[in-house]
C-alpha cells in the first residue's frame, strides 16, 4: 500500500493537517488594522475565513 501525500496538508513531526492560513507578514497587520476600525473577534474571523476559536489560538501563539 502506497501512501500519498495530500498537497493541502502539511507534515508538522509525526502530525498532518491542513495548512495554515497564518501569514506571519500579512495576517498580524491586517488583523490589527481591522480591530482598529473597530471590527470585533467574530468579525476578523469572518472576514480572514477562519473559526473565532483559530483566531483566538493565533492570538496566544503569535503575540504582537
Amino acid at each position: 500500500m502506497v501512501r500519498r501525500a495530500f498537497p493541502d496538508k502539511i507534515r508538522i513531526g509525526n502530525k498532518t493537517g491542513p495548512k495554515t492560513k497564518y501569514d506571519p507578514n500579512r495576517t498580524p497587520q491586517l488583523c490589527f488594522n481591522l480591530a482598529l476600525l473597530g471590527l470585533l473577534n467574530v468579525e476578523i474571523a469572518a472576514v480572514l475565513q477562519i473559526p473565532v476559536k483559530t483566531l483566538e489560538l493565533w492570538l496566544q501563539t503569535y503575540p504582537i
